[in-house]
Parts: structure tokens; sequence; C-alpha cells
């Protein structure tokens, strides 16, 4: 109840505030789309742009790494994983921008890094710093890792459970309390000391058990359809940029842990009617539906894998009284950071007649200083030299392509 009483009171002072911080500003367009690949890049991708206009592209879903020309019509695989037997392998990749032109491929099975050069050659191998913590560096979920100038290694960790599993009489079992922050851990590669450089709201997750006909239980996440979440990034001076979720403002932690907390940003906070949130839970639901049938069968779906899938225990989705009266400000994994020092922030702003998402620009301050509407289906993946990198749904279902956008 507190925490809607709070949103509530900011979205009825967003105005003012924005007013008075300076924060005004118009919408507008984002500028013209100058390239977009032949073929579809799957449905997920991590992208590293080169100053020569050149992109690294991390094909997670399609298990492939590639790199485009500044056309994006010419292209040389790096890595790949068709028939099973490349040297992508099975598991999802990471993608780390590295000194100068050079980027870090993260291979999780190997617990390694592969230096690739900016023709898309692959190099020497170096050894993870951490190799528990390969898997905070591989995926889109893991946010962006990054170096700082110091050569250190920026990633988001997890914390431990705040209680152990608990089986007691009868077998009655207690599932584990999930943690509901994260460190933003940095690690030198050279000399391995990790440093914990400040904490992050994460999602509080629920966990739903449930016994099976056959024996035994399934343990699985309740979904939140509307987490309300920080999202980090990495700037070029090597400050880390928290963005809060539950009153949209950005805090800057700087080398030396000190903490630079700019004021809230104007916002135009959507209200969840009981209708919307039905509307929400059921979309969420379809959707974990979609993406459990496809781990199931991640080559196409198959009989045997829809008769798997309908073997499973029901996904089990927040109820309507669960949820906030008011839609969080942005999505988790919504934050990118330009080579220009500024944050590009995709929030859930009102989509406009034309149905394109709404970017806010935060430069280092912490002030809004532009808005901007993407093109309709296109979600933003990169930012650098002059350019905006979005990943375009077709609009009949056949793929999702890259695209390369002027910033105006």
């Amino acid at each position: 109840m507190r925490l809607r009483q709070h949103i509530a009171a900011l979205a009825a002072s967003a105005i003012a505030v924005g007013v008075a911080g300076g924060q005004s500003v118009t919408t507008r367009p984002l500028g013209p789309i100058v390239a977009r690949t032949k073929d579809s890049v799957g449905a997920t991708i991590l992208v590293r742009p080169l100053s020569n206009g050149g992109v690294i592209v991390n094909e997670v879903s399609l298990r492939r790494l590639v790199l485009f020309d500044s056309t994006l019509s010419k292209i040389t695989v790096i890595a790949d994983s068709a028939g099973g037997s490349g040297s992508y392998g099975s598991r999802p990749a990471g993608l780390i921008q590295y000194a100068g032109d050079s980027t870090l491929f993260v291979d999780p099975t190997s617990a390694s890094f592969v230096v690739v050069d900016p023709s898309g050659k692959a190099g020497r191998v170096m050894s993870a710093p951490r190799m528990q913590d390969v898997s905070f560096l591989t995926g889109p979920t893991s946010a962006y890792p990054s170096i700082d100038p110091k050569g250190r290694l920026v990633y988001r960790g997890i914390a431990r459970n705040t209680n152990p599993i608990v089986i007691g009489a009868n077998n009655a079992f207690t599932p584990p309390t999930p943690p509901d922050s994260a460190p933003i851990l940095r690690v030198d590669l050279v000399s391995r000391k990790l440093d914990t450089a400040t904490w992050i709201k994460i999602p509080k997750q629920r966990l739903n058990m449930l016994g099976l006909p056959t024996g035994g239980f399934s343990l699985s996440t309740v979904i939140d359809p509307t987490p309300i979440t920080d999202e980090w990034a990495l700037m070029p001076d090597g400050t880390i940029a928290v963005v809060k979720g539950r009153d949209y403002h950005v805090e800057f932690v700087n080398a030396d842990k000190t903490r630079t907390v700019a004021p809230k940003l104007l916002f135009d906070w959507q209200r969840l009617t009981d209708e919307d949130k039905a509307t929400v839970i059921d979309s969420a639901r379809a959707a974990a539906e979609v993406a459990r049938a496809a781990s199931l069968a991640p080559s196409g779906a198959t009989a045997s894998s829809a008769a798997a899938a309908a073997a499973l225990p029901p996904l089990a989705v927040y109820a309507p009284n669960e949820l906030p009266d008011y839609r969080p400000p942005f999505k988790s994994g919504g934050v990118r950071v330009a080579d220009d020092g500024n944050l590009w922030i995709m929030t859930t702003a009102p989509k406009p007649p034309a149905g394109g998402l709404m970017v806010d620009v935060i430069d280092r301050k912490g002030e809004l200083v532009d808005r901007i509407e993407l093109p309709p289906g296109r979600v933003l993946v990169g930012v650098a030299n002059g350019m905006a990198y979005l990943a375009a749904k077709d609009p009949s279902g056949k793929g999702t392509y890259l695209e390369r956008a002027r910033l105006r």
C-alpha cells in the first residue's frame, strides 16, 4: 500500500517536478533509418558498434556471432553453432566492449574470453577472472557488462538467498526467499581483485511449489508482469549510473563510491485499471508459455514438445491485486549508454498514434535533455558514433532485423 501511495504522489507531482528541474522537452522522432540487414538476426541480439561503422552482433537466439559492415549488407561469420558443432556452442554467449575496437566474446562453456579484432578475427583467449561468475556475463538478462577506464570488468552479480531450503516434518518443503537486490561488481582482469561498487534493487521473486502426479514437486518462479526494478550502466568515465524504478531518477556512483543523486525526472505515470491489469497478466502468461515451449524445442515446435509443455504444471502469475496501481517507468533491460555519456531509457510512457516506444535521453547531470519516439515495432539495442541501432520486428512475423538510424 505504501508503494502505491508513493507512486500516486509522484504521478500527481510529475509536472511540477519536471518544470522545477528544467526538464520540459518536446518529443521528436528518431532520425531516418539508413541501413537494414537483409536477413533476420534472431529475436535476441547484443551489439558492439565499431568506430568504422561496422557492428559486431551476438545473435543470441541463433547462437551466432557475426560482423556487419557499415551498410549492414556484408556479413562475416565469426562463430557459429550450425549443426551443433560450431565454435559458438549451445549456450548463450556474452559480448563486452574491450580496448579500442576490440571485443571480448564470452564463452560460458569454457569460461573464457575470446578477443575479437575489428576485422572479425578471433585472437587470443583469456581465462575469465571469476569462473563462477561467467553466467552473469552472458545473455541480455545480464544487462551490459563493461570495462572501466582502470581495466576492471564491471557487471551485475547475485546475492545469496536470505534463507535456505527447509524440509520439515512429513517432508514439508519451504522454498528459499530470493534476494531483492543485487551487487554491481568490479574485478581487475590482471590481479583478479574483486570490489562491490554498489547495490541495485531487482524484482523480488516469489517461488511456487506444486506436487507432481509422478511424485516429487516442481519449483518455479511466479511471474511478475510489472516488476519495479533498478537498471544500471557504466558511463565512459567509469561512473556507474543507477536508474531508479521506484521514483524515476538517476544516482551516479563515482569511482570512489561517493554518490550524486539527481532530481526526479518528469514522467507521465500511467495508472493501471482493473481491466489493464487483467490484460497485462494474460499477456505475460501467454509470452511465458511461448518461451517455455520454445525452450523445449529450440529448433522449432514439434508434437512431442507441445505434449511436454502441456504436461508441465500451469504457469503462476501475480494476481491483479498484487500489481502496482501505476506502470513502472521503464522495463527491465531498458537502459543503454551512448558513447557521449548520455543515458537512453526506453520508457513505458503512452505510445503516440504511430505506436513507437518513447525514449528519454538523460545527461551526466541526471537531467532530461531529449525525448525521442522510436519507429513502430523497434527496440533500441545500442547508441554509438551518432547512430542508433534498432532491433526491428517484421510485422509479418518473418523475423527480427538490425537497423541503423541517424539520431536526428
